[in-house]
């Protein structure tokens, strides 16, 4: 089963997510919660995490966190391990809880925080747990509204900060949910980065390159996009987008024989995608067409210059 790609360096800020199997319950009763919240203790005394908001739900749990030593992957099979551990002695079960890894994404802060932080914190009222966000006991908003106080691994200045009061904060809360983050968090394939498009870019040159091992959407996400491949190979050969993606029958198209190689090579997408961005008939042909193309520039010296000078023009 592939794995989840993830990025990891001192001071990334995430969202942090996992869900029960078949959505059954996680958190069963007080107990529980409060053992949840004891392994984040535990995790800030250990590795001197920072949370900076969480919502435990019956069924899945949200939490936006900062991994001042950059090793995300080695709290949470510290976190996920050790409760559900407790809870099937508790429970008296066996085997795994959540549904599979935790997703995380990693959050640029200056962008997302303060909307991250809302979403979390309205979870319970969209569920219908809860009329108000302060009203539900396993989250952090109480906290960030001073009506209960937040332990030690809770930062709640940060974001709260950005508000001239706790009622600002509030009304920031409560405001329409309704903005660009509820639904990219409510799309079927969340993204691996979420930020503008110069921190994507930055944090792609940073990030360690994913393997064949990783979800394949998560590769695609990561390596070069379609659109730069296509517009490098517009300045390349001459030609406008049209040519590229539009076969001619009979004429020898190379330009968009190697755009479709670069696809392969370059943005790991498949055969499917390819065929369908191309408009070409086949999968196949899209196979066929590549294996022309590793062939030729075997033997073909301009080819091999041309292909080198655009692959530095595509990864800059």
């Amino acid at each position: 089963m592939p794995r989840p790609y993830r990025i990891q360096y001192p001071g990334a800020i995430y969202h942090v997510m996992n869900r029960g199997q078949n959505r059954r319950p996680v958190f069963k009763d007080p107990d529980d919660y409060q053992y949840f919240l004891k392994l984040c203790q535990k995790s800030w005394e250990r590795w001197a995490l920072e949370i900076f908001a969480y919502c435990l739900m019956p069924n899945h749990y949200h939490l936006c966190l900062r991994t001042p030593q950059g090793n995300l992957s080695r709290i949470m099979r510290h976190l996920d391990g050790l409760y559900t551990q407790a809870f099937n002695r508790r429970h008296g079960r066996d085997g795994p809880l959540f549904r599979g890894r935790y997703k995380a994404i990693l959050v640029e802060q200056e962008e997302y925080l303060s909307q991250l932080v809302r979403y979390i914190h309205l979870n319970p009222i969209k569920a219908n747990l809860a009329v108000s966000p302060q009203d539900y006991a396993y989250s952090s908003h109480r906290s960030y509204l001073s009506l209960k106080k937040p332990p030690a691994w809770l930062n709640v200045n940060l974001v709260r900060d950005n508000f001239k009061g706790r009622k600002a904060f509030s009304q920031f809360i409560n405001s329409s949910s309704e903005d660009g983050l509820s639904k990219i968090l409510s799309a079927k394939r969340l993204p691996v980065i979420l930020g503008t498009k110069d921190f994507v870019e930055k944090i792609k040159k940073l990030a360690p390159k994913p393997t064949q091992n990783h979800v394949r959407l998560q590769r695609q996400e990561l390596r070069p996009s379609l659109s730069k491949i296509i517009q490098e190979m517009m300045k390349a050969y001459g030609v406008t987008k049209a040519k590229l993606v539009q076969g001619l029958r009979g004429q020898e198209n190379e330009a968009r024989k190697v755009a479709m190689w670069f696809a392969k090579e370059y943005g790991d997408l498949s055969h499917s995608q390819i065929a369908k961005v191309f408009q070409v008939k086949s999968p196949d042909t899209v196979g066929w067409s590549c294996r022309q193309i590793d062939k030729k520039k075997t033997a073909n010296k301009d080819l091999q210059k041309r292909i080198k000078a655009i692959s530095k023009a595509i990864v800059e």
